[in-house]
């Protein structure tokens, strides 16, 4: 039975029963010329399958670290809020330190600066109920808590981020985990 590989994706097709190729596909291509050479270094010329030159094998690897550090990136990124969402424990009750919290803080901060915010006020926790915030040393209280964690998770972030960024190998950027 007859394989094709197509010479541009360098992606392999069984035979559909027809035993004919596609434009842009070889049948049963001759490997022993990249028989030790992994696909990825792989490329068609003159209608054969040969190893890529080394400046070739270098593009290759910059798109795969690059593509990796951004995949790494992302899952530091993505993981930012659903720590943050955990909160903070105050008086063993979880406050929330989601987005819409923090906003919620920032506006009653603001409020306070202009003598709007009243007490006893309720905030939220993570469990979707509040957390009743009797007077304003206890809100300075709860509000520095909350920036606390905040600020940590960020810079935490930003500090895995940076790693992932001054990388060089896959093996460096593999070795970055995020333990936050």
């Amino acid at each position: 039975m007859a394989r094709f590989l197509n010479t541009t994706t360098l992606a392999w097709r069984d035979d559909d029963g027809t035993g004919a190729a596609r434009d842009g596909e070889l049948t049963n291509p001759d490997l022993s010329a990249v028989e030790a050479v992994p696909s990825k270094y792989w490329k068609v010329a003159s209608g054969s399958v040969v190893e890529m030159g080394s400046e070739e094998k270098a593009v290759v690897d910059a798109a795969e670290l690059d593509a990796v550090k951004s995949a790494k990136i992302a899952a530091i990124d993505a993981r930012t809020p659903v720590l943050l969402a955990q909160g903070v424990l105050v008086n063993g009750v979880s406050i929330s330190c989601s987005l819409a919290a923090q906003h919620n803080l920032n506006a009653l901060t603001v409020g306070l600066l202009i003598g709007r915010t009243q007490f006893p006020r309720g905030i939220s926790t993570t469990s979707g109920g509040e957390h009743v915030v009797e007077d304003q040393a206890e809100f300075n209280r709860v509000s520095g808590l909350v920036w606390n964690r905040v600020t940590s998770v960020l810079d935490q972030g930003r500090s895995l981020r940076l790693q992932v960024l001054a990388a060089t190998t896959l093996g460096e950027v593999d070795s970055v985990e995020d333990s936050r």
